[in-house]
């Protein structure tokens, strides 16, 4: 009597196993550019070397996830800070009337002497 439903957890277990595999595999084929990760019950994943690598992430760093168009994005949250700045200061240096890095790194070293 109970070997009927050990073996039916069993094939239930190797059939999960089975299909993981195969989706796997299955991804891996098809699109070079995708990882799998599992999710844990708290809702936590590791995110794959190879992919903490190409966003220079290191430990303690944090990460933006983006919802565009029915996709999701991960991204490195100090590059998008930095992008945004860049993006908020574009031209004014220019505006001010700097025209290279040296006078912007001469209008610096003009400040900290005064203070």
């Amino acid at each position: 009597m109970f070997v009927a439903p050990l073996v039916y957890g069993v094939l239930i277990d190797f059939a999960q196993m089975l299909s993981d595999n195969i989706c796997f595999r299955i991804f891996a084929n098809k699109r070079k550019d995708m990882t799998l990760a599992t999710v844990t019950t708290k809702g936590q994943i590791t995110i794959p070397q190879l992919i903490r690598n190409r966003l220079q992430l290191k430990t303690g760093d944090k990460v933006f996830f983006e919802e565009r168009q029915g996709r999701i994005y991960i991204a490195n949250a100090s590059q998008v800070a930095l992008s945004e700045i860049q993006k908020q200061m574009k031209g004014e240096a220019e505006k001010n009337g700097f025209q290279t890095e040296d006078d912007v790194i001469s209008y610096i070293k003009e400040l900290r002497a005064a203070q």
